[in-house]
C-alpha cells in the first residue's frame, strides 16, 4: 500500500508531508491532507494486505465533527507560528530528544545566547517563554 512504512512496530507513526501514518507492518491507518482541496482522505490496512477502504472528508466539516473550536485552532495555530520561526533558524530539535526542563518530547532548540554562541538545550514549547523563545 502506498504511504505504508516499511517497519514491523505496530506503533509507529510516521511523517511523510502532508501524510500521518499510525502503525505499520502487518496494520496501520494512512491520513493524508490535500492543501489545495482542504480535504482529508483516510484509509487502513490489516494482514499486511487487506485494504480498508479509505474516505475523503471536508477539512472544515472534519473539524466541526470533532468538536473543534475557534480556541482550539487559534492555540494550534499560534504554535505552529512557533515551530515555523524555529525551523527558520534551524532550531528543530532531532527525535527522541527531551525537554531539559520537564523530560517530555523536546520539539524545539533553546535560542539563549551565551558567551559561545546559542544554547541550544532541547526544549518543549511549554518551555520556550521561559528559556531564551524566539
Amino acid at each position: 500500500m502506498k504511504n505504508r512504512p516499511e517497519t514491523s512496530d505496530e506503533n509507529a507513526v510516521s511523517f511523510v508531508p502532508q501524510t500521518v501514518t499510525i502503525g505499520g507492518g502487518s496494520s496501520g491507518i494512512s491520513i493524508r491532507y490535500t492543501k489545495s482541496s482542504r480535504r482529508v482522505f483516510i484509509s487502513g490496512w490489516y494482514d499486511s494486505f487487506v485494504g480498508i477502504q479509505g474516505a475523503h472528508l471536508d477539512l472544515e466539516e472534519l473539524l466541526l465533527a470533532l468538536g473543534v473550536s475557534a480556541a482550539d485552532l487559534s492555540y494550534m495555530l499560534k504554535r505552529v507560528q512557533k515551530l515555523e520561526r524555529y525551523a527558520a533558524w534551524n532550531l528543530l530539535a532531532k527525535d527522541g530528544q527531551q525537554c531539559f526542563r520537564c523530560g517530555k518530547p523536546a520539539k524545539v532548540l533553546c535560542a539563549h545566547s551565551s558567551a559561545s554562541g546559542l544554547c541550544g538545550k532541547p526544549m518543549c514549547l511549554s518551555h520556550t517563554h521561559e528559556h531564551g523563545g524566539i
